[in-house]
């Protein structure tokens, strides 16, 4: 494996809320598996990544909004 791409993996961890994080400590982040829904956000987002364009079929605030309901769905919102 590439030096950047654990460098990647590294940074992507840093963003995985543990059961220390603030997110859990006070239930914002809710169920067992709170490490798993923060990973299904963050494919979310380099998925994203992959298809959307500017010119394509949805605006990037369509994008947007859905998504963030997708997220807010996925931790229990």
């Amino acid at each position: 494996m590439s030096f950047e791409v654990k460098q990647m993996r590294r940074a992507w961890r840093a963003l995985v809320p543990r059961p220390h994080h603030p997110g859990c400590r006070d239930r914002r982040v809710r169920g067992p598996l709170a490490e798993l829904m923060a990973y299904t956000m963050l494919d979310m987002g380099i998925g994203l990544s992959l298809w959307f364009r500017d010119d394509g079929e949805f605006s990037a605030d369509q994008v947007a909004y859905h998504y963030a309901d997708l997220a807010m769905r996925v931790v229990g919102r």
